[in-house]
């Protein structure tokens, strides 16, 4: 989506910033059908609607059909205007579901990111902005964990551009890690998408877990591990 690229103009925008983690591995070890099964699901819009009910009935709450991806190479950048109504909400929405579909292929995939406020411009296969480059910069020198990171400042600052009713739903899409970061809570979203499979799922992604953990020697990759065992039993309260 062009923004006001027509204008030469910057949009004040959120902006996500997500790093696959270990993909060039997965570039190089998995079968050509693992790896498009990968990009079909990072082609697919994660967020179409989303609904509240609203005396008595399911009513669409607008903004998901403002949300914009561009991928680049073994990063995801989704972006929204920022005075679009419920902007950071769909934005949290989409990063959430969009980790939880990843964590759901064969061999599940990881994603590490950031979310700032801050100028964009994107105009068919350009973009830039201190949006882009603000978000890439924390995701590369403080998230750190597979998680999606920003800051209480850029919550409560979107916070105020969403509907009054869904205001509480939107602190359902977080957590404040140890570090003081907010964190989009993509775990239980394994539980919600595809439900009748969700304890399946579950089950698979922490197995998935333990045998990394019980055959990797490599400490970096072990500490992102470590970090997905805590926050899946404070999740799953195991």
């Amino acid at each position: 989506m062009t923004l006001n690229a027509d204008n030469n103009q910057y949009t004040k925008c959120y902006v996500a910033f997500l790093d696959l983690l270990g993909f060039r591995n997965t570039l190089i070890n998995a079968s050509c059908e693992e790896i498009l099964n990968v990009f079909k699901e990072i082609n697919k819009n994660p967020l179409v609607k989303v609904y509240r009910v609203e005396e008595g009935k399911t009513v669409a709450i607008p903004g998901p059909e403002s949300l914009n991806c561009k991928i680049m190479s073994d990063s995801i950048c989704f972006y929204i205007e920022a005075d679009i109504q419920n902007a950071l909400f769909c934005l949290l929405s989409c990063c959430a579901i969009f980790q939880a579909k990843l964590l759901k292929l064969d061999t599940p995939v990881l994603v590490r990111g950031a979310i700032v406020l801050n100028d964009l411009y994107a105009k068919d296969d350009v973009m830039f902005g201190k949006g882009l480059s603000q978000a890439y910069e924390l995701e590369e020198k403080s998230a750190k964990y597979p998680r999606i990171i920003f800051t209480k400042e850029t919550y409560d600052l979107g916070e105020k551009g969403t509907q009054e009713q869904i205001q509480s739903k939107m602190s359902d899409y977080i957590f404040c890690d140890e570090d003081e970061y907010y964190c989009v809570d993509y775990l239980p979203y394994l539980n919600v998408i595809e439900k009748s499979e969700n304890a399946e799922y579950c089950k698979k992604f922490y197995n998935h877990i333990i045998h990394v953990l019980s055959t990797t020697t490599d400490s970096s990759i072990r500490d992102k591990y470590v970090y997905l065992k805590k926050y899946f039993y404070r999740t799953f309260g195991l």
